[in-house]
């Protein structure tokens, strides 16, 4: 016996906020639609936190959940890309963190020489950096492979 799930049928309200969840980097629910007066914001979240189309976080911050992705037809993003987009939109343009987030997007990523010489730093500062800030403080994945040249290239999952 095969069970099958319903589509989740969302209130326009609802909808309208998921979507506008969905579009933002770290999938948070606010602000909410002009529609909802603060009378009304504690029901509207309450309804979708039993249906589970949000998550809950400390601070009294909702996020939209897979189910609330799925439940408006659309993809939930991988932890990778949420992360690099999220790590991405709280850096200043023009900075070095910047640069460093940038070289290692590209599908090729780049060599410690290479990050090295675009920051003007020493190549003990970009792997403590890597491995301290870009990992640790943002949670992002990095991987390393070595070509067939032998150089080793650094990039995001």
């Amino acid at each position: 016996m095969t069970m099958t799930t319903k589509p989740t049928k969302l209130t326009p309200t609802q909808e309208a906020i998921l979507k506008a969840a969905a579009k933002r980097p770290d999938g948070d629910i606010e602000p909410l639609p002009a529609n909802v007066t603060p009378g009304v914001r504690q029901r509207v979240v309450d309804g979708m936190l039993s249906r589970a189309l949000v998550t809950r976080f400390p601070g009294g911050i909702h996020r939209i959940s897979h189910h609330g992705y799925e439940s408006i037809g659309m993809t939930p993003p991988t932890a990778a890309d949420t992360a690099l987009d999220a790590a991405l939109a709280k850096t200043r343009t023009g900075t070095k963190q910047e640069t460093l987030l940038k070289l290692l997007s590209r599908p090729q990523g780049a060599t410690i020489d290479e990050l090295a010489e675009a920051l003007n730093w020493q190549k003990h500062t970009v792997r403590g950096t890597m491995s301290h800030t870009l990992k640790k403080r943002l949670g992002l994945t990095i991987t390393s492979e070595k070509g067939a040249d032998g150089v080793r290239r650094y990039r995001f999952v």
